[in-house]
């Protein structure tokens, strides 16, 4: 496995996805017959965002608690998630284009400023 990506399990979990300094992309997937051809698009972009997102696979004995505790009905799952809360989720096989616009989108969205403190005047 690329050393861009992290294994997340029960033991890690706080501190790779809860207490992470950077936003966490995590793969929730089986170990099944396409789980080569999506790992091979996750580190794809793990190593180029390496800098600004931390990427994660969840260990295969963690995935269906995992599943359970954020009612994750289909995998693959990619979850983009901030301090251990989900800010974004993409169900289904994905291309590596479809991933980058998904984590650029997900992004943006974390780091625009909030609407809601706005005081508008006139």
């Amino acid at each position: 496995m690329n050393t861009s990506l992290c294994l997340i399990r029960p033991d890690n979990y706080l501190q790779e996805v809860v207490l992470a300094l950077k936003p966490v992309l995590v793969l929730c997937m089986p170990f099944n017959e396409e789980f080569p051809s999506q790992l091979k698009i996750v580190e794809e972009v793990a190593s180029s965002l390496q800098n600004e997102l931390k990427v994660g696979l969840l260990e295969e004995a963690f995935i269906d608690t995992f599943k359970k505790n954020l009612q994750i009905s289909g995998t693959p799952t990619f979850l983009f998630m901030v301090k251990g809360k989900e800010k974004s989720r993409m169900i289904g096989l994905t291309d590596l284009q479809a991933l980058a616009d998904f984590v650029t989108t997900a992004r943006k969205t974390v780091e625009a400023p909030s609407l809601q403190n706005t005081t508008r005047t006139g």
